[in-house]
Order: structure tokens, then C-alpha cells, then sequence
């Protein structure tokens, strides 16, 4: 059912045969490259030369109209006139001709077109890009593009990129939305020996966008992992959704690039003032079971290991080093990325002692003492595999010799790094393939990895670059070991709830009273209240709930900062003096609320909820530290609104705050399910009543360790009215 899902649900509607015709590019038997030049100073000769140059076996047809030959090549006036329909054409020629030679590309057969022209959006000229747009939407081509640098595949040594760099094939498949990013991934796993299989340079995306090729990825079979290099994302919902899907199957690697961009709209609740575009795609990437990267290196990093190693088990790591510092930074290392050094064995412990030296560490990690026995660093190795409380081993060392420095030497040393490395990582493959465990290696001293470890083992040349690894495997086997949550109860149902909203006309904000109202009809504990609109009722609310109590002044939202909230009231006096103070404070025309009267209740504990809408990814649910200071902490994390309670309780050990749920001085700990399913309902409600806009739940309290919202504010939006709620 995976697989029909993929193939059908996901690509642009024009295009139902995407898959196959993305599956060209991978495949191509035949090239054509419009605007090839003999020129080596113009992109449409640099690219052409890549692929002459390249190994690719298919045909090659260079197009200029000016030219019989390019590069050694026979060359043709147009695409029209080539002896076949040629798998893929890739358009280099100026921006005022790009749309014309589209066209007669298409006009030819062609179905799958990289536009490396640039001059569209990206310079302002959205118009011309347009009609880029308009003409694959028309002609019903697979356009990557424009402003693209071309793009590689492996498996069939194809080139067609402006980049110079020939990685080996392999299973990792990277789409850019920068040239330039992707140029760097393919040198980089070009100088390092990673595998590639695809690259897609996408450049402005006028055409396909990130779901189309993450639906075709997630089926192709030369792909093992996905790497995505994003700035943009224009359908967020179809996006995550299809990034959902594809990590079902492999790995989804997400580097974002303007993460620190501005973009906030005027936010009017603290949920929406702490919705920062960086926030919110974290946490709604995680949702979609992706692994987001801070930068490139670390993707390319954890591409590597996910594409040649088995995933752990679980998270406890055992370390064998040949110096007892690195083993404690890699053991700090750990510790940090949430995995475990836990202690050895008895029989581990027991072996070691028999096999090394007195002075040996005598525990995980493993420290061998800068030893020569070379055979012993080897028995070790494989001692500690078989150690069935470990789930992955990180191998600090030894694949390196004890020091290749040896002055006049140093022939000699080279010699026995080569030898003791290549013994290694033939041991630590052979050990992988007998216990299923990842051996992650370091190799220290700036000593090369032998190249035996190419495809087979991933190795670095520092800890915490392969802690880093490791911890990326273990959230990856993780996310695949979630259960399918069950689909959340429809709030919509309640009649109250919506009779609620048709009463208030689009773009209100809903008094305290009333939005607390609406968390109630929808099945979230809130605060026994009660709306006064006189002193004397206001003091006759506060003996019937009981004291102490609360007075807030209605419909205002951020009213602390105003002076409009008195709390610990304990007697009428006190009621009635604070319902005077906060009267004078108001401005004209604010009365007309009344004020709200709360029972106070005993927390010393604050968290936040809310609700935002994003313009690009929709409906969207925060959790964080709550009270005065949580749009100045912005300790807050963020999942989309279709989140389940394991997301809920996801985003509560994201957050600083998340620490204070546990039991605390005297105080229980906070029922965890209760605040998920607080959240989820939350989450419900912007699904199922477009109308509301934001929610600002601030703050929940926790008497006793349940959740219960004590203040809320829900703005509705403009141009959406009543009828139903919805």
C-alpha cells in the first residue's frame, strides 16, 4: 500500500507519470544539450566537456545552430533535427531565447528538460520564469529548473553538471535548491570516497517541486538515503507529507538555509510572536520523521553512515581507543547526543582482563593504553562486539598507526598505518556483517582512512563528528520504530464549541471567558471562573468559587504588562479594591467586558500552549515555558496540528522547560499523558474550525500534577464567518 500511495498521491496532478519520467534522468541512455559551445569559456562547453569526460556510454548530441561540430562531437541546429528523442535535454542558452528552445524541445518529444539558463526569478524576472512554468505545465515536460547547474547520476556516469567532481557511486541522492551546495556535496564525497547515486540541482523549482522528487526518490531503488539542501518551500503541507511517506522507507536528511530569515507576521498572542520560521520547520520536520542537519558537512556526514551501516539497535555505545583523552571526549560526546556508555559485561570485563594489560581502563570505553599488540587491538575489537549490552561501536584509532612522524622514518611508519589500517577495517567489516551492529570509525592524527573502508565502514577524523553519526543512526531507527498513531477524536462535534464561534463575528478576539469557554467544549481542563460585570458580582463570584481568587480584565490580551490582573485576592475588601485599581487603568471603551474571575490555584510550575497558522505549512501547535517570560526565554517547540501524543510528548523533551515536569521539591510530577492529550486537542481545534486563527493558552498550571489552562486568548480570522464553526 506504501507504494501505491507514493506513486499516486504525491506528484503534480499534470504529470501522473512523474516517477517514470523522473526515472530518465537516472537512466539516461541519450543526451542533448542545447547551447553547446566550443567556447571554453561558456557553461555550455564546461558541461558538455563533463560529460564527454565523464565515462557516460549513452549518445551525446551537442545543438547549436552555428556549429558541425563541438567537442569532437557532431552538432545539430535543433532538437527537432536529431536522428532520435533524446531521454534528457538540458537548455544552456540565453534567458530571452530559454522559452522558445523549451518549446521546441517539447515539440521534438522530449519529456524530461534541466533548464541551467538563470535570469528568471531569482533576478526579479518572475515573468519569464512564468512562462517557463506554463510551457512544462502545457507540454506536460519533467522540468528541473531553471537557474540549475545541471545534474549527475552515477549509475549511469552522466555528468550533465557544471561542477567538475566525480563521486563513486553509491546510495545517497541530494537534491539542491544551490548549485553551489551541491557542487560542494559532490567534491566533498568525491575527496572522502562517499558513494553518490543522484543529484538534482533544482534551482528556482518552477516546475517539480521537493514532494515530486521525494516521491520518485522514495521508490527508486539506487537510492539508499535522501539529502535535501532547501531555502524555500512553497505547499509546506505536501511537502511534509511526502517527506513523511519517503522516511518510511529511508532516510530523509534536511539541511535549511535561511534559518535566521525574518518573515513573522504581526503577531498579536504569544504563540504567534514566538513562531519563528526556524522554530516552527524543526519541529515539523521531526513530526515528519526527517533528520535535520545544521549545515552540509554534517548532512553529507550522516548520509554516509546511513548509507553503508546497519542501524543500531538501540543507543548504548561501546568505545575501544588508543588514548584515554579521546575516549573521554567521545564518552562527553555521547552523553550530549543523548546516547549511552553504559558499563562492560562481567565476561567482557573478564576477557579484557586476560587479553590486555594490567593498566588497561577496565571499562567502557575501552582504553588500550597506546599498546602495540596490534593482534590484541584486534581480539579486543572483537570482544567487545559480541558484547550483547552494547548496540554500536565507535572505534577511536586504531585504524591509524602508532605514529607515522618517525622522522627519518617515517617510510616505515606510513608503511604500518597502511597495514595496521587495512587490517582493522577488514576486521570491523567482518564484525558488522557477523553481529549486525555499526562500527563507526575515527581514524586520529589526521591520518587517512586506507581506502578499504570506502563503501563499507564509515570513518572520521574526529570523535564528535562520528558521535554526531551515530546519534543521527539512533533517531533515524527510532523513527522507525514509531507505531501509526491513532487518529485524534473530531472536537467539531461538540455543538457548543461551535455555536461558540458563529456567535463572534470574523476577525474578533474572543474574551478570556469566552476562548476558555471554547477549551472547555473541546475537552481541555480549564480554570473554575466565572465573568463579573459589577464590584458587587464580582465579590459574590469570588465566596461562591472560593478564595483566593484572580480579577482579570476582560477581552485584553498581554494584560499583565498592563497592570490588569490582580492576583491572591482573599477577602471582598480585597476584590473590591482590585477591581477599582484595575478600572482606572483601563483605556475608554475597554469596560465593556467586565472582568473575569478565577479560583486561584496552588502550581508553582507555568507552561505555554497555542495555536499558530503558518502561511506555508498551516495550522501549527507550540508548547513551552509558560508565564511573563516566555516570549523573552522563547523556550517553546512546535509540531504541525495533525500531531499525535508521542509528538506531543516529542516537543516536551525538546524544551529547557521540559525538566520541570518531573517531580520537583515536594511536588508531583505532571501527568505527561494528560498535558499530551491537552495538546492534541489543541491541535484539533485549528483543524476543525479554520476560523480560529490563533490560540494563546498562558498560563497552564499543574495543581497536583494535572494540567488545567488557567488563561486563553483565540483570535479569529478575517474574512472566514460563522456557519457551523467551520
Amino acid at each position: 500500500m506504501m507504494d501505491e500511495a507514493l506513486a499516486t498521491t504525491g506528484a503534480t496532478e499534470m504529470l501522473p507519470d512523474l516517477p517514470a519520467l523522473l526515472a530518465r534522468f537516472a537512466g539516461a541512455r541519450s543526451v542533448a544539450l542545447v547551447g553547446a559551445s566550443n567556447d571554453p569559456l561558456k557553461w555550455g562547453n564546461r558541461i558538455l566537456c563533463n560529460i564527454t569526460e565523464g565515462g557516460f556510454a549513452g549518445r551525446i548530441y551537442p545543438v547549436n545552430p552555428r556549429e558541425s561540430r563541438i567537442a569532437g562531437l557532431e552538432a545539430y541546429p535543433s532538437v527537432g533535427a536529431l536522428p532520435e528523442i533524446p531521454d534528457v535535454v538540458l537548455v544552456c542558452v540565453p534567458a530571452a531565447a530559454a522559452s522558445r528552445a523549451l518549446e521546441e524541445t517539447a515539440r521534438a518529444g522530449v519529456k524530461a528538460v534541466v533548464v541551467i539558463t538563470s535570469g528568471f526569478a531569482e533576478t526579479g524576472n518572475e515573468e519569464a520564469e512564468r512562462e517557463l512554468a506554463e510551457i512544462a505545465r502545457r507540454r506536460r515536460l519533467a522540468m528541473v529548473g531553471p537557474n540549475s547547474m545541471g545534474y549527475f547520476s552515477a549509475r549511469v556516469s552522466l555528468h550533465a553538471i557544471m561542477a567538475g567532481s566525480r563521486p563513486a557511486r553509491g546510495g545517497i541522492s541530494f537534491v539542491s535548491q544551490s548549485g553551489n551546495v551541491g557542487s560542494q556535496a559532490m567534491g566533498r564525497c568525491h575527496l572522502h570516497g562517499a558513494g553518490f547515486s543522484l543529484l538534482f540541482s533544482i534551482g528556482n523549482a518552477a516546475a517539480l517541486d521537493w514532494a515530486d522528487y521525494l516521491d520518485f526518490l522514495a521508490l527508486d531503488e539506487g537510492t539508499r538515503v535522501i539529502a535535501l539542501y532547501l531555502e524555500g518551500v512553497r505547499d509546506g503541507r505536501r511537502f511534509l507529507d511526502r517527506a513523511r511517506a519517503a522516511a518510511t522507507r529511508k532516510p530523509v536528511l534536511v539541511t535549511k538555509g535561511g534559518r535566521s530569515g525574518a518573515g513573522a507576521h504581526a503577531a498579536r498572542s504569544h504563540s504567534a510572536a514566538l513562531a519563528t520560521p526556524d522554530g516552527l520547520f524543526r519541529g515539523l520536520v521531526r513530526q515528519a520523521g526527517a533528520l535535520l542537519t545544521a549545515s552540509v558537512e554534517e548532512m553529507m556526514d550522516a548520509a554516509v553512515a546511513l548509507d553503508v551501516a546497519p542501524l543500531p539497535r538501540g543507543p548504548r555505545v561501546g568505545i575501544i581507543t588508543w588514548g584515554g583523552g579521546w575516549g573521554v571526549l567521545a564518552t562527553d560526546a555521547c552523553v550530549a547526543a543523548g546516547l549511552e556508555v553504559p558499563a562492560l559485561s562481567e565476561p567482557t570485563r573478564a576477557a579484557l582482563d586476560e587479553l590486555l594489560p594490567p593498566y588497561w581502563s577496565g571499562d567502557n570505553p575501552v582504553d588500550l593504553a597506546g599498546g602495540l599488540d596490534h593482534a590484541a587491538h584486534l581480539e579486543a575489537l572483537e570482544i567487545l562486539a559480541r558484547d550483547p549490552g552494547l548496540d554500536s561501536l565507535l572505534v577511536l584509532g586504531t585504524l591509524s598507526a602508532p605514529d607515522p612522524y618517525l622522522g627519518d622514518r617515517v617510510d616505515l611508519g606510513l608503511a604500518a598505518a597502511r597495514i595496521w589500517g587495512i587490517e582493522t577495517a577488514e576486521r570491523m567489516v567482518s564484525l558488522v556483517g557477523e553481529t549486525g551492529k555499526p562500527m563507526v570509525g575515527v581514524s586520529m592524527g589526521g591520518v587517512a582512512p586506507p581506502p578499504e573502508t570506502v563503501g563499507k565502514l564509515p570513518v572520521y577524523h574526529t570523535p564528535d563528528r562520528a558521535v554526531a553519526c551515530l546519534a543521527r543512526m539512533v533517531e533515524y531507527a527510532r523513527i522507525l520504530g514509531r507505531k501509526t498513531p491513532a487518529p485524534p477524536e473530531n472536537v467539531a462535534r461538540d455543538p457548543r464549541a461551535a455555536a461558540l464561534l458563529d456567535a463572534v463575528p470574523a476577525g474578533a478576539t474572543l474574551t478570556e471567558g469566552e476562548s476558555l469557554d471554547l477549551l472547555a467544549a473541546c475537552g481541555i481542563e480549564t480554570v473554575p471562573r466565572a465573568q463579573a460585570r459589577t464590584e458587587t458580582e464580582a465579590t459574590e463570584v469570588a465566596r461562591r468559587l472560593g478564595f483566593p481568587v484572580a480579577l482579570k480584565a476582560g477581552g485584553i490580551a498581554h494584560k499583565t504588562e498592563r497592570g490588569l490582573v490582580a492576583t491572591g485576592l482573599r477577602n471582598d475588601v480585597e476584590v473590591a479594591e482590585a477591581w477599582r485599581a484595575i478600572r482606572a487603568r483601563l483605556d475608554a471603551g475597554e469596560t465593556a467586558h467586565g472582568m473575569l474571575v478565577q479560583r486561584m490555584l496552588a502550581s508553582s510550575r507555568e507552561f505555554a500552549m497555542g495555536v499558530v497558522r503558518d502561511p506555508v505549512f498551516g495550522p501549527c501547535v507550540m508548547f513551552g515555558l509558560g508565564g511573563i517570560h516566555a516570549e523573552a526565554l522563547g523556550d517553546v517547540s512546535f509540531r504541525g496540528a495533525d500531531l499525535s501524543e508521542a509528538d506531543a510528548e516529542e516537543m516536551m523533551d525538546e524544551v529547557r522547560a521540559g525538566v520541570l515536569l518531573a517531580a520537583l521539591r515536594g511536588e508531583p510530577a505532571v501527568d505527561r499523558r494528560a498535558l499530551a492529550r491537552m495538546l492534541v486537542r489543541l491541535g484539533r481545534i485549528a483543524l476543525d474550525f479554520p476560523r480560529v486563527a490563533e490560540i494563546d493558552v498562558n498560563p497552564v498550571l499543574v495543581p497536583g500534577g494535572e494540567p488545567v489552562a488557567a488563561d486563553a486568548l483565540v483570535i479569529l480570522a478575517p474574512g472566514i464567518g460563522g456557519g457551523s464553526g467551520a
